[in-house]
């Protein structure tokens, strides 16, 4: 059960870092780690106070499928957004790991394909991408749905 300081508590902080992360990976293709630490630690205490109910299932194909993408070509992520989707997984209700997982690679395939038909620019930053995968597994799961949430 969710009240709504813990509601908002949780999202604050998940926005503050989106921001800090969106601007500093679109800017110089890097994600620092406190915001990183500061998702990690909020999307735990969500977990624990039983605020959001990921699939285990879900979170745990997701730490696999990011590890072996780093483990098999190290070149093509970086390992700030591996620490990222870690961080992010963990606070996705229900199958939601997955969903952001998925639309974030769509998102960022359609866009990377612009960039180097426009631009002929080959490297994006991938952070803001999983971040929107995040928050589009937050809406379609708490508002959406309504599901999980009874403020």
């Amino acid at each position: 059960m969710m009240n709504l300081s813990g509601f908002c508590l949780w999202y604050g902080v998940a926005l503050g870092a989106t921001a800090v992360i969106t601007y500093t990976d679109v800017k110089a293709y890097w994600i620092p780690d406190a915001p990183v630490l500061a998702l990690a630690v909020i999307n735990i205490l969500a977990l624990c106070f039983g605020w959001v109910r990921p699939s285990i299932l879900a979170v745990s194909a997701t730490v696999f499928f990011f590890l072996l993408l780093y483990g098999l070509w190290p070149d093509s992520i970086g390992s700030g957004d591996i620490k990222l989707a870690l961080a992010l997984c963990v606070g996705c209700p229900a199958g939601g790991a997955w969903l952001m997982t998925v639309a974030s690679f769509l998102l960022a395939t359609a866009i990377s394909l612009l960039c180097w038909g426009i631009k002929g620019k080959t490297i994006l930053p991938f952070g803001p991408f999983l971040l929107f995968g995040w928050w589009l597994s937050q809406a379609l799961h708490f508002h959406w749905l309504g599901i999980g949430m009874s403020l």
